[in-house]
């Protein structure tokens, strides 16, 4: 944007002269609030056609001539900003370049799109105007009880399955230190906790974060922070496990403690409210002053912020029944708060820590691990629901003959172990993880698993036949 002037007839409006690669500036007429004279932006062009069938034509507002719209997130499907929000790029593409260019979106697969299947944006006159959109709609009703499916790659694992595709492993490719800086971990209250995990990081330099990274935030309604918190809830989305973030020098110790509250004991969260806690809450303490509502919200004290060098990362397995009670009494909803509440899979947070370590090591040029990840849990090994399906039954609830190869191949698609039993028509299925937080639990969830890949719509409709007498004697 070359230049930037108040409109004359409209005290909310402003006149910009934009460069896009012509020779000629073009005049835009913007009401953007966070428009300032440099700024990169997206355009939709005479002729562009936006979300909604907007088309964009030359207008004439306020007396003043206007050929295009500057473009706010919410009118791009990239966030809720607001509508005068103007979307700001932090990119060095040439003026005139395509947005899904600049966005670096062309090219991709539905998989590695992630959170951007609902991006729309437009582009400059002379090429495609709309970009080529992939949006999935999914009718989801099982969120309710479903943990798995609050993170991208839980429904990753149902497209392939439905799909009939191989799923990619979740495995960050990461290594942490045999030795180093280490965070101690005191568990006052074992009914609290299931399963954390940290590690330290240190050179790390707290900016913004790439675009590819904000674009992705936007597109699913997180507005970006900073390079470090964003990672954070990047890896929530993706997994599904929320993550918090500590400035290590606020925090003053290596130490941690996790315990239940105190009663009357407060805390200033991130969202700069003060809560009164009771002894039914649970925290993370730097052993004096609380740090954290577990599996709520991180307290504003030891926020990261631009002076932050070294972090503490944690990802934590919290009592899903405390974590709801306390966020009822307190009224406090949190992203976090919504996906352990539902009883999140235990085995993730080891996971997610070393996902958003890879992250950062390769956005941040400078930061490296101090020292090995701490890894506490409550139980020696996650003792996984077995069940024994009678493929008979199975057959008569749903109408069908199920064979045993074509129901293992069901499960297994799904992620669970199947044994058959000998001869018999029986299989015994070992639940895995990210099912066996209060979802699968008998037989009948399988038998509505098996139901499911099989397909409703190709279960016969039962067929009733009522007969009634000709006469019904005393009727009233």
């Amino acid at each position: 944007m070359r230049t930037l002037e108040q409109h004359p007839n409209a005290d909310k409006l402003k006149v910009a002269r934009v460069d896009v690669g012509e020779k000629e500036l073009l005049q835009i007429v913007c009401g953007g609030t966070n428009l300032e004279q440099g700024h990169t932006v997206a355009l939709a062009l005479v002729g562009s056609v936006l979300a909604g069938n907007l088309k964009i034509e030359p207008v004439s507002i306020r007396g003043v001539e206007s050929r295009g719209m500057i473009c706010a997130l919410e009118e791009l499907h990239l966030g809720k900003g607001g509508p005068k929000e103007i979307m700001v790029l932090d990119t060095k593409a040439k003026p005139g370049t395509p947005l899904a260019d600049a966005l670096n979106l062309k090219g991709h697969s539905p998989e590695e799109l992630g959170s951007l299947l609902t991006l729309r944006t437009a582009e400059v006159e002379g090429v495609e105007r709309l970009a080529g959109d992939i949006v999935f709609e999914i009718d989801n009703k099982s969120l309710t009880h479903r943990p798995d499916l609050w993170g991208h790659y839980g429904m990753a694992r149902e497209f392939a399955a439905f799909l009939k595709k191989k799923l990619k492993p979740y495995k960050p490719t990461v290594s942490f230190p045999k030795k180093g800086e280490q965070i101690k971990v005191v568990v006052q209250d074992k009914s609290i906790i299931r399963r954390s995990s940290f590690v330290i990081m240190q050179g790390i330099r707290v900016e913004e974060s790439p675009q590819w990274i904000k674009t992705r935030l936007q597109s699913a309604g997180v507005r970006p922070v900073n390079n470090i918190v964003d990672v954070t809830n990047y890896v929530m989305l993706e997994l599904g496990q929320p993550m918090h973030a500590y400035d290590r020098h606020v925090v003053k110790t290596d130490k941690i403690v996790l315990r239940r509250a105190h009663d009357g004991e407060a805390i200033k969260a991130i969202d700069h409210k003060t809560y009164t806690l009771t002894a039914e809450d649970s925290i993370i303490t730097n052993g004096e002053k609380p740090l954290l509502i577990t599996g709520i919200m991180g307290g504003a004290d030891s926020e990261i912020s631009r002076k932050t060098n070294e972090i503490i990362l944690e990802a934590g397995s919290w009592d899903p029944v405390r974590v709801r009670k306390t966020s009822v009494r307190i009224g406090l909803r949190s992203d976090s708060s919504q996906r352990f509440e539902k009883s999140l899979d235990p085995e993730m947070t080891g996971v997610a820590v070393a996902r958003a370590v890879e992250i950062i090591l390769k956005i941040c040029p400078s930061a490296r691990i101090a020292g090995p990840m701490t890894d506490v849990r409550t139980y020696k090994k996650l003792k996984l629901p077995r069940i024994l399906v009678d493929l008979e039954k199975v057959s008569r609830m749903i109408g069908v003959e199920i064979s045993a190869d074509r129901a293992t191949r069901h499960l297994a698609s799904l992620g669970f172990t199947v044994k058959q039993k000998g001869v018999s028509k029986k299989l015994e299925v070992t639940v895995p993880s990210h099912r066996a937080t209060k979802d699968i639990g008998i037989e009948a969830d399988l038998v509505e698993e098996i139901a499911r890949m099989y397909g409703y719509e190709n279960l016969p409709s039962p067929r009733f036949t009522l007969n009634f007498p000709k006469k019904i004697k005393n009727a009233h």
